[in-house]
C-alpha cells in the first residue's frame, strides 16, 4: 500500500456522513459532539468507578450526590478501603491530627515505635489514609472528574 493510499483514505465518501466525534457545533449549547449527543460513546468506561480506580481510596457516590445536588467537587466524599467513607477536608484533618500525635509521642523508645509503624508498615491505616489521599487527588486532576465537574455545575 501507498503512502498516497493512506492519506486519501480519510477523505473518502464513506467517512462524510459520519457524526463529528473531534468538534461542535458553535450554536449547541450542551458542550457534546454530533456523535455524544446521538448517544455515542467512545472506549470510555463508564460506570460509577470511572474516575478512578485506586489502590487505597476511590471519590465515593458521585453520581448519585450529583443527582441528589449534594455534591461538592472541592469536598468529595471518599471512601478509604478498609477504613471507611470520609470527606475530603475531614480526612486531610484526621491525617493532619494523627502525624502530629504520633510526632508529640517522640522522646520515648515506644514514641518512636509508634512513628515508625505508621510511616513505614505496609499496612498500616495513616499510611492507607495518605496513599489514598494522593490517589484521590490524582482522580480529582482527572480529565474525566474536570469534565464531570463541568457538566455538573451546567445543570
Amino acid at each position: 500500500m501507498k503512502l498516497k493510499d493512506l492519506l486519501t483514505e480519510w477523505t473518502d465518501d464513506s467517512f462524510k456522513d459520519l457524526p463529528k466525534r473531534w468538534s461542535k457545533s458553535l450554536d449547541d449549547d450542551s458542550g457534546l459532539t454530533e456523535f455524544e449527543q446521538l448517544g455515542g460513546k467512545d472506549n470510555l468506561k463508564e460506570d460509577k468507578m470511572s474516575i478512578g480506580k485506586g489502590e487505597y481510596a476511590n471519590i465515593y457516590d458521585m453520581k448519585k450526590e450529583m443527582k441528589e445536588g449534594k455534591f461538592d467537587p472541592k469536598n468529595p466524599t471518599i471512601a478509604v478501603t478498609g477504613l471507611g467513607v470520609y470527606d475530603l477536608k475531614l480526612l486531610e484533618k484526621v491525617i493532619k491530627r494523627d502525624l502530629t500525635k504520633a510526632a508529640n509521642d517522640l522522646g520515648y523508645e515506644s514514641g518512636i515505635n509508634n512513628l515508625m509503624y505508621h510511616l513505614y508498615k505496609k499496612n498500616s491505616p495513616l499510611g492507607s489514609k495518605i496513599k489514598g489521599l494522593h490517589e484521590v487527588y490524582q482522580q480529582m486532576n482527572s480529565p474525566q472528574y474536570k469534565k464531570a465537574v463541568t457538566m455538573y455545575k451546567r445543570r
